[in-house]
């Protein structure tokens, strides 16, 4: 009985472990697409090249990427 409720806290401690870091990415996505056009000044001024292709590719990765770690990927 103790096992087993040790095994139940330990997935959810892996489970909360996934939404938290998780969460960081999806954030980080959240917080381009909400000042999209400081986002892209800044991408700019460090002259990273293909700026408008760049920052969308990089919301997704940053999406798909927080997806994936809340899936267990």
């Amino acid at each position: 009985v103790g096992e087993i409720k040790m095994e139940i806290i330990k997935d959810l401690l892996v489970l909360l472990g996934r939404v938290c870091i998780g969460s960081l990415f999806i954030w980080a996505a959240f917080e381009k697409i909400l000042h999209w056009g400081g986002t892209i000044a800044y991408v700019k001024r460090k002259e990273i090249p293909y700026a408008s292709i760049a920052l969308p590719l990089a919301v997704l990765i940053q999406i798909m990427g927080g997806a994936s770690v809340f899936l267990g990927y």
